[in-house]
């Protein structure tokens, strides 16, 4: 998952669900209002994310961010008093509710397909695709699975 700054403090969400083969499932953006601060429109996206796929009913989830504040906050329990930190232990509650969940850091690069759709949502804001995914982001899907 990743999050983009759209402008007027709101952020563009993505975040794509892939097999464990790195096929793709399912590609989702939302537009939500979270000030500037990057900390809590990524905190917002984790939660987003994982409120998903708590709705599909999957187990064996791991979740990634190129948010290292947030994925150590999330994986040292710590507790952070801030409006970010306050979503961080939301998704720590709804983690304790589901099997099976691991979030991981991954480098930016890593992320380029999420950051791409998270750009995305500007144009398709608040939208879930199982199949036939816009034209831009199956590129950036086809791509992402060439390397």
């Amino acid at each position: 998952m990743d999050a983009h700054y759209l402008g007027d403090g709101r952020w563009g969400l993505g975040w794509i669900l892939r097999r464990e083969d790195g096929g793709t499932v399912a590609v989702a953006t939302k537009v939500v209002r979270s000030g500037e601060e990057v900390k809590n429109a990524e905190a917002l996206g984790i939660l987003e994310a994982l409120q998903f796929i708590s709705k599909q009913g999957l187990r064996l989830i791991v979740v990634e961010s190129d948010s290292q504040e947030c994925v150590k906050a999330i994986t040292s329990k710590c507790i952070v008093r801030s409006y970010w930190g306050k979503i961080i232990r939301e998704f720590t509650r709804l983690c304790i509710c589901l099997d099976s969940i691991e979030i991981q850091w991954i480098n930016r690069n890593r992320n380029h397909v999420a950051h791409e759709i998270a750009r995305w949502a500007v144009h398709e804001p608040n939208r879930i695709w199982f199949s036939k995914f816009p034209r831009p982001i199956f590129a950036h899907i086809q791509k992402d699975m060439s390397v």
